[in-house]
């Protein structure tokens, strides 16, 4: 009777060892999807970082140009007025009514351009929020992910099937926030 008992708790141990040999390798595999989400979704951020520095710069230059063509717009119809008032007592009224008009033709010029750059500024602002809102809920994802690696790495140490479902469910979680990054299901605080 020893004998049989002696080869039934063998047989057990086998049993169980091979069990944590399979939810090791399991948990295991899932430590290397979450490690490749988390590199997609750090790379990704990157680029919404990046691209909310770039959008930022061009808002400013943007805005700077606008400034600047109001400068000169206002300076062409200073200039026009000026001229006006003293090419009364110009010998040559032709060359002065040319250079008015010269002045006049260059405010107004520039005043359909700041229009234009007004819009534009608009449109990179937008840019600029869009680039920023899909880099903060990156970054989100990325520490959903960095925790699920965490949690999955220390249930292969425990053996707490627990951990693992927590891992998982960070690890949807993270996707669910990459997803939000370029889909805006909602806008994160800050």
């Amino acid at each position: 009777m020893e004998g049989r008992e002696a080869m039934e708790r063998h047989e057990q141990t086998v049993a169980a060892g091979e069990g944590r040999e399979i939810f090791g390798k399991r948990v295991a595999i899932l430590v290397a999807v979450l490690a490749a989400f988390l590199a997609i979704s750090s790379l990704t951020a990157t680029k919404a970082s990046e691209d909310t520095i770039l959008k930022e710069i061009q808002v400013a230059d943007t805005y700077a140009e606008f400034q600047a063509d109001s400068l000169k717009q206002r300076l062409g119809e200073q200039n026009a007025k000026t001229l006006t008032v003293l090419s009364a007592n110009f010998p040559d009224q032709a060359a002065a009514k040319t250079a008015i008009g010269e002045f006049k033709a260059d405010a107004a010029k520039k005043k359909a351009q700041k229009e234009e750059l007004l819009i534009k500024a608009k449109e990179l602002q937008g840019e600029r929020e869009n680039a920023h809102r899909r880099h903060k809920s990156l970054e989100v994802a990325e520490a959903a992910f960095q925790i699920a690696i965490v949690l999955a790495s220390v249930a292969i140490v425990a053996r707490a099937i627990l951990l693992v479902w927590a891992s998982g469910l960070l690890g949807v979680t993270g996707l669910f926030f990459m997803l939000n990054a370029y889909r805006h299901f909602f806008d994160l605080p800050g």
